[in-house]
């Protein structure tokens, strides 16, 4: 497979985690008697993508670039 077909699963992939737990956690929620939106989940879950991002990306580049 190309770089660019690897990619695009990636995506697809990424996509389909996101909505699969955002639902998962809102059902979860509601049990508990609090309820969650898509929104919410959004905003908290995009602040823990960017710090792992940021986070791993360095350790990734020094272990396998040098």
């Amino acid at each position: 497979m190309t770089v660019t077909a690897w990619a695009a699963v990636a995506v697809l992939l990424g996509a389909y985690t996101l909505t699969a737990t955002e639902k998962a956690h809102r059902v979860a929620a509601a049990l508990g008697g609090a309820g969650i939106s898509f929104w919410q989940f959004t905003k908290y879950g995009l602040v823990v993508t960017l710090v792992t991002v940021a986070l791993s990306t360095p350790y990734l580049w020094l272990r396998h670039l040098t």
